[in-house]
């Protein structure tokens, strides 16, 4: 249909341009007028390129967890890591389940499910249930004492707090978006089983605890 109307409009121009009526200004005016159509015809159907949308944002149901470093700043301390360690405790878990939460925005419901991850942690010991608390942020210092202070006000002992070598975007391979403040990967054999994200003052720990639930549930 687009390709008739533009024959049907040279047409009709290439007779205007042949009329004799048609002064010479004229005549080259609407020769480059009709010159043109095409290309920007060709350009208005063009689709758009690379959509943002089309971008993944965030891990989904199946796909790996991958590695990440992070230095361990409070938390479990039974677990052989010393304070001030750079390590990877994704490798450390291996095919274990996993709860690991990341943190741009603490808040008192943080602080409850962080709680209540310590408590699903040491009632699922047989279960080898792990978890993990990274904090994001582009300032090391403050990240240090953020972590601190959430440990005291939490009092964990079955969970690291750690913050991330990554800055504030995280671990580039679990894509994790800034507009997202809290941000919850549950895995088992080293695949993601479920994900929850929200702001800080919006997190449902029971979701989050009835994933876990599921995930151990044979």
């Amino acid at each position: 249909m687009q390709t008739t109307n533009i024959m049907t409009i040279r047409l009709n121009f290439r007779s205007l341009i042949l009329s004799p009526v048609c002064s010479k200004t004229i005549r080259f005016a609407l020769l480059g007028s009709c010159l043109l159509l095409p290309v920007s015809a060709a350009l208005a159907v063009q689709p758009p390129a690379n959509l943002e949308s089309d971008v993944p944002t965030s891990l989904n149901v199946g796909d790996p967890v991958g590695t990440f470093r992070v230095i361990k700043i409070a938390g479990c301390g039974d677990d052989g890591v010393e304070v001030g360690t750079t390590l990877c405790y994704r490798c450390r878990y291996g095919s274990s389940p996993m709860v690991l939460a990341f943190v741009r925005k603490a808040s008192k419901q943080t602080d409850n499910l962080i709680q209540s991850l310590d408590d699903a942690i040491r009632t699922h010991q047989e279960k080898k249930l792990r978890g993990l608390v990274v904090l994001l942020g582009d300032d090391t210092a403050t990240l240090e004492t953020q972590a601190e202070q959430l440990a005291g006000r939490t009092k964990v002992q079955n969970i690291p707090i750690v913050i991330s070598v990554d800055g504030e975007a995280g671990p580039e391979a679990y894509r994790l978006s800034m507009a997202n403040e809290i941000s919850i990967v549950i895995a088992k054999d080293s695949q993601v089983v479920a994900t929850e994200f929200s702001s800080a003052g919006q997190v449902q720990s029971d979701a989050i605890l009835n994933h876990i639930e599921t995930m151990l549930t044979p």
